[in-house]
């Protein structure tokens, strides 16, 4: 089971959020969560999530992309990281939505 929202990356000194790589959609470089409002998720951790990207709104990130093992499980576990990418924060209510720009 996952506990940790945020990842250890090599050549990172902060953690870096994990996000899932099915809310990716490749044509539109865009990535929006399905699930910031869902109250089975505890809400401290949800506000503190959406704090973090609140704080980086208009600027640009890097985040781990992940993929779940089984994306309908919840909590998701980790099946394999697909790699480190400069997000830039579009928005952070009611979803997170990131654009992507490049691998980190």
């Amino acid at each position: 089971m996952r506990g940790s929202w945020f990842a250890n990356a090599h050549g990172y000194k902060e953690h870096l959020p994990i996000m899932w790589s099915y809310e990716y959609d490749g044509k539109s470089r865009i990535l929006e969560t399905g699930w910031m409002s869902k109250e089975s998720i505890q809400q401290s951790k949800r506000n503190s999530f959406k704090n973090f990207f609140k704080e980086k709104l208009n600027k640009q990130i890097p985040i781990a992309l992940a993929e779940a093992k089984d994306k309908n499980k919840h909590p998701h576990e980790i099946k394999e990281y697909k790699g480190v990418f400069i997000v830039e924060v579009i928005a952070y209510e009611p979803e997170i939505k990131l654009e992507f720009k490049n691998r980190g």
